[in-house]
């Protein structure tokens, strides 16, 4: 019989014999047999009349006299595999241990050898960390759990990922070194050797036509990975995607609709950020497969719902969920939504509301199909998003311009990129201007010229001189709109320069309501040269164009014109009276010293 105080050891020691976590019958007798031989085995090890009798129930095993809480019979990780490989054979039978197929037979030889020779507890775990050596780790000697015969509680052994802190290289005997990669491979192993009985409980499953039930287990893997426990969660994690691949190959989008629904639930409380983030691979995978099979009313739940989760997240997460969100909105999805659903489809609002939250995260995709896409409607509804990204799309757009000047795109490319520009605009344009204003269309030339008055540079207003001196005329009229509306102050002189060339009446006019609003140094004197320049014996301007200079000054900031309104409430000009009355009596009153001496 072991001791006292060794007997204790045993419970570790039963977790780490089943740490490969895999279950599924290769051979006769029953799992059930092989279950029950190897608790027996155990049974007699330890002795019946010790502190630790172990039996096995109809429904779990139990570790009795031990006070053992329901959480640390559950600690080992895995435990749900073992539940789904025990139920496809005793139904709804609960198990709360976890033990491989492949050395089960074995710790249980050497445990019956120990009982008969009464092998010391050193040397028994010894024994067994070697049949374990290969594989995994179980743990090493100093983590050797100790237990307390008073209270019973057991405290668990180190997990194994931490990396050893030590400079020296310590004596494992056999063993596997406790370190982070060695974690990292064993869980690899883990997940691959418990691949091929994962995929038969999901065929037998499926073609009993139990989805219900094999819900419900894939549920149980999400549920470990819940945990904080590193193995637990992580090979919960591995577990559940390669059961979301199986049924994305089996085509059963019933099943990964409903289980994308849970994942999306539990999302938000996942304690572990890397976990987080493999739960979000696992949408995805889940997401792209409705995508690929035009479930979009799913898809786009699911797509909306990472919207809302993200608001609530920090910010590593929530990068995480838009990372997520961009790479499910290829161009090709994109152009998808954009082209077959009409106004009229009944998820038209759900589509619009997706654009608009996460253009940011989409103008990438949005770029591109307004690049390549030859579909007019689709253009228009990419352009009416993407007015609403804000600045943040600035450098895209400077990129897909440079882009579609190089390839020598279409002029409604470029036109559509000059449009984002005037509303997003910065001062890289100027090395495009020559390339871009040897383009033929009018529409894009027109587009560009308002792309250029918003703009102070040398080439942007040296492009703006040419298009003033442009015919026909409605061009010119409808620069000088554009130039009005952007109150764009580097084209003052321009305009007066303009204005001393051409000979038409109603240009000069409009030339000088823009100046009115640009309302610089510079115009303020130019429409004082109007109202007071003179050629021989009369007034070198039309009363036309003096009537529009005195109503011009009149709407200026400039407060210090009482002298020059003055002069002019005697003109011969009524409408000059009548602007020069209205200054004089709402705007300051005389300056001091306004009148000369009589």
């Amino acid at each position: 019989m072991l001791a006292h105080s060794e007997t204790y050891m045993i419970i570790p020691l039963l977790r780490s014999c089943a740490e490969l976590a895999s279950l599924y019958p290769r051979e006769n007798p029953t799992v059930e047999t092989k279950l029950a031989q190897f608790i027996e085995r155990i049974h007699q090890t330890v002795g019946e009349r010790d502190f630790l009798t172990i039996r096995f129930h109809e429904k779990n095993i139990e570790i009795n006299d031990h006070k053992l809480t329901n959480n640390q019979l559950q600690r080992p990780q895995s435990l749900w595999l073992m539940k789904l490989a025990l139920r496809s054979h005793f139904d709804e039978m609960t198990i709360s241990h976890k033990i491989n197929k492949d050395i089960i037979f074995q710790f249980g030889r050497i445990l019956q050898d120990a009982s008969q020779k009464r092998i010391p507890f050193q040397e028994l775990q010894e024994r067994m960390a070697k049949e374990c050596a290969n594989t995994i780790q179980i743990f090493h000697p100093a983590d050797t759990v100790r237990a307390s015969t008073t209270t019973g509680r057991v405290s668990q052994p180190k997990s194994g990922l931490e990396p050893v802190q030590s400079e020296q290289e310590p004596n494992y005997k056999g063993q596997l070194k406790p370190t982070q990669q060695v974690s990292e491979q064993r869980l690899f192993q883990l997940a691959e050797q418990d691949r091929r009985m994962l995929s038969s409980f999901i065929l037998e499953q499926l073609k009993q036509n139990n989805q219900a039930r094999l819900l419900q287990n894939l549920i149980s893997m999400l549920k470990d990975m819940q945990v904080f426990d590193t193995e637990t969660a992580w090979l919960g994690a591995n577990s559940l995607d390669y059961s979301i691949d199986i049924l994305v190959q089996l085509n059963r989008g019933g099943i990964l609709v409903k289980l994308g629904n849970e994942i999306l639930a539990v999302l938000p409380g996942l304690p572990r950020d890397d976990i987080f983030g493999q739960a979000i691979e696992e949408i995805v995978t889940i997401m792209k497969y409705c995508r690929e099979s035009q479930l979009l009313a799913p898809y786009l739940n699911a797509v909306m719902s990472f919207t809302e989760i993200s608001k609530l997240q920090p910010e590593s997460r929530k990068n995480k969920i838009l990372a997520a969100v961009f790479r499910l909105m290829d161009r090709r999805f994109t152009s998808f939504l954009l082209t077959q659903t009409p106004p009229n489809h009944p998820l038209r609002n759900q589509i619009d509301k997706l654009f608009q939250y996460h253009v940011a995260e989409l103008a990438e995709s949005l770029f591109s199909v307004l690049f390549f896409s030859e579909n007019r409607e689709e253009r228009r509804k990419i352009l009416n998003y993407l007015t609403q990204a804000g600045p943040t799309i600035q450098p895209l757009i400077m990129n897909q311009l440079r882009e579609s000047v190089k390839r020598q795109s279409p002029w409604y490319v470029k036109r559509n990129l000059l449009f984002l520009f005037c509303i997003y605009p910065s001062k890289e344009l100027g090395p495009l201007i020559e390339e871009l204003e040897n383009e033929p269309h009018p529409r894009l030339q027109e587009q560009l010229l308002q792309a250029c008055l918003r703009l102070k540079g040398p080439k942007a207003v040296e492009y703006g001189v040419k298009a003033l001196s442009r015919k026909p005329s409605e061009q010119v009229l409808h620069a000088l709109k554009v130039i009005a509306k952007t109150k764009n102050k580097a084209y003052d002189q321009v305009l007066i320069d303009h204005f001393s060339k051409i000979t038409d009446e109603g240009q000069k006019t409009r030339i000088m309501e823009v100046l009115a609003v640009l309302d610089t140094a510079k115009t303020r004197r130019f429409f004082e040269e109007i109202l007071t320049a003179k050629k021989i014996m009369t007034l070198k301007y039309s009363d036309t164009l003096r009537i529009e200079a005195t109503k011009s000054l009149y709407q200026s900031s400039d407060k210090s014109l009482y002298k020059l309104f003055h002069s002019l409430k005697e003109d011969r000009l009524q409408m000059v009276r009548f602007w020069s009355q209205k200054y004089l009596t709402e705007k300051a009153g005389p300056p001091v010293n306004a009148y000369e001496p009589g």
